[in-house]
């Protein structure tokens, strides 16, 4: 094996590789139990409080964009991983792998597609439902309000001559923009540019895997030639360049 010398020993190589991979998965500890402890935090902080959403903020999140931002730092994180499971992926081109090593690789891979959504969508859930609950507050106020509004409007029109006047016309009108405005307000603490980066973070190790498969699967098929199959009959010269039915008997030494 290339991790061992004939006498049996780690050679340097093989240290390289066993240190490294100690090293990888005490990292992807540390990584896991971070990103669980920020979840948690982050519901404390949010869990008996209320949100201040501000309308019109130029991060387009609320003023929460920095919340979202600690997501997409998960997602960077979790790529490198995405990365060194790519890098055992090559590795089994140039090296003799057992299927329990390449079930962990396939294991690893669907980890790393799960793993992807949960890591960056895992902190920002709390923040989520307490800009949801700011939101739906705001709207509701709203929606109240305007319900005094239509049935005042409706008690003076009961009454004879009675007729919308134009103060209540400008009132409902206001209501009604300010609802839109509430209605475009944020959910998520996250804007479209954080999506994309996310995105691509996320999706450029899977396409990397693809691509090393295919390339893989290319140099064995076109440059990697199987040795030709040995004939099993009684002793012949073949001459070069002829039909392989027409063939010369050797010669007896008697």
């Amino acid at each position: 094996h290339w991790t061992t010398a004939p006498d049996g020993c780690w050679n340097a190589p093989g240290w390289v590789y066993l240190v490294s991979v100690a090293l990888f998965y005490a990292l992807l500890s540390v990584y896991v139990g971070r990103t669980v402890g920020i979840i948690r935090l982050l519901r404390e902080v949010v869990t008996g409080r209320e949100l201040s959403i501000i309308p019109f903020h130029p991060d387009g999140c609320g003023g929460l964009k920095p919340v979202g931002e600690i997501g997409l730092r998960n997602q960077y994180l979790l790529g490198l991983v995405g990365i060194n499971v790519i890098l055992h992926w090559s590795g089994r081109f140039f090296l003799d792998t057992n299927p329990l090593y390449n079930l962990g690789l396939a294991l690893a891979t669907a980890a790393y597609t799960i793993a992807g959504p949960l890591s960056f969508l895992g902190p920002l859930l709390p923040f989520r439902k307490g800009m949801r609950e700011a939101k739906d507050a705001m709207l509701s106020l709203v929606s109240a309000r305007m319900r005094q509004e239509i049935a005042s409007v409706a008690d003076h029109l009961r009454t004879p001559g009675g007729e919308v006047s134009k103060a209540d016309e400008e009132r409902i009108a206001r209501l009604q923009k300010f609802g839109e405005v509430l209605q475009r307000l944020p959910v998520w603490p996250f804007d479209t540019s954080t999506l994309r980066k996310f995105s691509a973070a996320y999706v450029f190790p899977l396409l990397l895997m693809v691509s090393v498969e295919v390339f893989s699967e290319l140099i064995r098929s076109y440059l990697i030639e199987e040795p030709a199959p040995r004939s099993n009959g009684s002793p012949a010269e073949v001459r070069q360049g002829g039909d392989a039915s027409h063939v010369t008997p050797l010669r007896s030494t008697e």
